[in-house]
């Protein structure tokens, strides 16, 4: 397998270098797919076309695995998805899912997977076909760089190890690729049923509907992907989720904020998941702050941290210290089972760094609401002064 996904980059290679647009434009789709079939483009919009599928399905079996190499591979197509597109729109509509308007759709793909229309050659997944108008899905595919050269995820879209997503334009749902004998059962007078994969259903109906019944299967049988929605989209709005992912984590705190609150995306810019540092000020009390303690600790340890620039530091400390230092002054003064440090972390390094302090003011406290009366209490942090 390993052999033929080599090929195929290559093969991919041959063409991103034959069909480039010749401009640099982040935003480009780099080729042009007006010679597409119509009878490709078009076949969403027939009725399910089960003979075409019998072939497909049977020629699918000769498609290479881990396991199996064929002297003569089938190479899934562009055919197989729109196939496959005809069963599962049938198929959702079978198990309650509902298509939702346009506009709410791609709401929720740059709400949950953080869509762009910009494409960047420093990123291993990006986003294809938003604009293209025969293409009916969007591509949110793996793209590769060999030897410096950019290999966008459109050449190798079809194989099956690359996790890529395909978002259906026209009726709202995403789905991974599959194959045609998963989603349907065909008799030999062909009649048929859809039986589609239980977790394609529940996956679109918790994340496009909004239907909370699908949660409890998900995240006992699909917990891969929704665990992967909080940590790699940083999606953190859907409060049931974050709640379940940071119970699922607790016992390896430390590592789970030193890798999912305060991140690089793929330009390099630093991201910080709020909605991670809100579930920490509301979760931490008198007799629990395991995740306070981890975020502390990750303050601590920041300066000598290569992955972030010194104003990216301090921007850091300001918002780890806007969360923990109110739950420092209103748990230290209880009685219950927490350990606490004897000042909070922000004191700490501003008396090891004084410039920290300045620093945080300049950027007019990063409009952070608690941050300017925990700089205004450091004072009562000190430790006395020695009697003359």
């Amino acid at each position: 397998m390993k052999k033929n996904l080599l090929l195929l980059l290559a093969i991919g290679n041959t063409i991103f270098f034959s069909c480039q647009k010749k401009k640099s434009d982040s935003n480009s789709d780099f080729v042009n797919y007006n010679s597409i079939p119509d009878s490709i483009t078009n076949m969403n919009k027939s009725m399910i076309n089960i003979d075409l599928i019998k072939e497909h399905i049977e020629l699918q079996k000769n498609i290479d695995s881990d396991e199996i190499e064929h002297e003569n591979p089938y190479i899934y197509s562009e055919i197989d998805l729109q196939l496959a597109f005809q069963i599962i729109n049938e198929g959702l509509k079978q198990n309650g899912f509902k298509n939702i308007p346009s506009d709410e759709f791609i709401f929720k793909l740059k709400n949950v997977f953080k869509f762009s229309e910009k494409n960047n050659l420093n990123c291993n997944y990006n986003w294809y076909y938003s604009n293209i108008t025969n293409k009916n899905y969007i591509l949110y595919g793996l793209s590769y760089k060999i030897d410096n050269t950019f290999i966008p995820a459109y050449t190798n879209e079809f194989i099956f190890n690359t996790k890529n997503y395909f978002f259906n334009k026209k009726n709202h749902y995403f789905i991974e690729l599959p194959f045609l004998e998963e989603l349907i059962q065909i008799d030999s007078n062909n009649s048929y049923k859809i039986r589609l994969p239980q977790y394609m259903i529940s996956r679109n109906k918790y994340l496009f509907n909004d239907d909370k019944s699908q949660f409890a299967w998900l995240i006992n049988n699909d917990s891969f992907f929704m665990e992967n929605l909080v940590t790699n989209f940083g999606y953190t709005e859907d409060k049931k989720l974050l709640n379940w992912v940071m119970e699922k984590n607790k016992s390896n705190a430390v590592e789970f904020v030193k890798n999912n609150i305060f991140v690089k995306n793929c330009q390099g810019d630093l991201e910080i998941r709020e909605g991670i540092l809100k579930y920490i000020e509301e979760n931490t009390n008198e007799n629990d702050n395991t995740y306070y303690t981890a975020l502390e600790s990750f303050g601590y340890k920041i300066g000598d941290d290569n992955n972030f620039n010194k104003n990216e530091k301090v921007k850091i400390i300001a918002y780890i210290a806007n969360s923990l230092s109110p739950l420092f002054y209103k748990y230290t003064q209880l009685n219950g089972n927490a350990i606490w440090n004897s000042a909070t972390m922000l004191y700490n390094l501003s008396v090891r760094n004084e410039y920290i302090i300045s620093e945080i003011e300049k950027n007019n406290y990063f409009n952070l609401s608690n941050l300017k009366e925990v700089i205004e209490n450091l004072d009562e942090e000190a430790p006395p002064l020695p009697a003359e």
